[in-house]
């Protein structure tokens, strides 16, 4: 049995909507926290021992705060020393904005038991270098892989990195350097070099996918998903729920060619998690209850 596992900071009401959605489909949710004690079990402290030695390295460059970017890099120690300290060889991760539709050890068996399953959209133009493990599938060694990974990184070839940044401040476009792009150089280098068996999770597998942003059309391909008139995914709710499931509209390509995004073909692709990024889109998770 996998067990979910949650990080989070504070008790906002849509991390106990996102908890109870997941402990319905998964018999362990785990809730790694801080100033949240008391509110779910079982609950671990958010610490980590190796973020001290990462700060020491760590060069701030994105747009976005200097601690909200350190926290992001902050819970794969800690998730990782978790799962050292407990005995635990793998885990399903999830941020607390995901709501979760899908058991997660079935699911890991029907893909192959992979060492690690997260996001990379295809499209990577100019210095996007993203991946996602906002849903991400880890065994404990190849965790700590990735933690060795942005350890080597900050301190043995920081200039790649540098490289990015500067692009982003020349361009002045948002965003620069934070986990998603370690993630990326490691899912295209040293992944593939330890030959860790990959899946990615953005990628329609069995009928069903992980969903990258409910804002946005993209999943792995660009517009790939019809939306809704208000900006977000368009997805079959109550009446048309199958398996308690999210079904979400594949677009066909006359739609994608003239940039309207409203009209799917009516392939449906089960939605396994949706991804309610941002506070407009958290507002919505309540009523995406099953």
């Amino acid at each position: 049995m996998i067990p979910v596992v949650y990080i989070h900071q504070g008790n906002q009401p849509y991390l106990r909507t996102a908890l109870e959605q997941a402990k319905r489909w998964n018999p362990e949710v785990v809730l790694l926290g801080i100033g949240n004690k008391g509110m779910w079990s079982p609950w671990y402290p958010w610490i980590s021992k190796r973020m001290i030695g990462f700060q020491a390295v760590y060069q701030h460059m994105n747009t976005n705060p200097e601690p909200f970017e350190l926290a992001c890099f902050y819970r794969w120690f800690a998730l990782h020393d978790w799962m050292t300290e407990q005995g635990v060889d793998r885990v399903f991760y999830c941020d607390t904005d995901v709501m979760l539709y899908c058991n997660v050890t079935e699911w890991a068996e029907s893909v192959g038991n992979p060492d690690v399953s997260f996001q990379i959209p295809q499209h990577q133009p100019e210095y996007r270098w993203s991946a996602s493990a906002h849903v991400s599938l880890w065994t404990r060694d190849a965790l700590g892989a990735f933690c060795d990974f942005i350890m080597w990184l900050y301190t043995e070839d920081i200039g790649h990195l540098q490289q990015k940044w500067a692009w982003h401040q020349e361009t002045r476009t948002p965003g620069g350097v934070c986990d998603m792009t370690l993630l990326w150089r490691w899912a295209i280098g040293d992944l593939l070099a330890r030959r860790l068996a990959l899946v990615n999770n953005a990628q329609v597998i069995n009928g069903a996918t992980f969903d990258h942003n409910i804002n946005v059309a993209e999943n792995y391909e660009l517009d790939e998903y019809a939306m809704w008139p208000e900006g977000t995914k368009k997805s079959s709710f109550k009446e048309s729920w199958a398996d308690n499931r999210p079904a979400l509209l594949k677009l066909d390509e006359a739609s994608r060619e003239s940039g309207n995004l409203i009209h799917g073909s009516g392939e449906i692709v089960f939605a396994n998690a949706l991804h309610f990024q941002g506070q407009n889109a958290k507002a919505l998770m309540e009523g995406y209850k099953t």
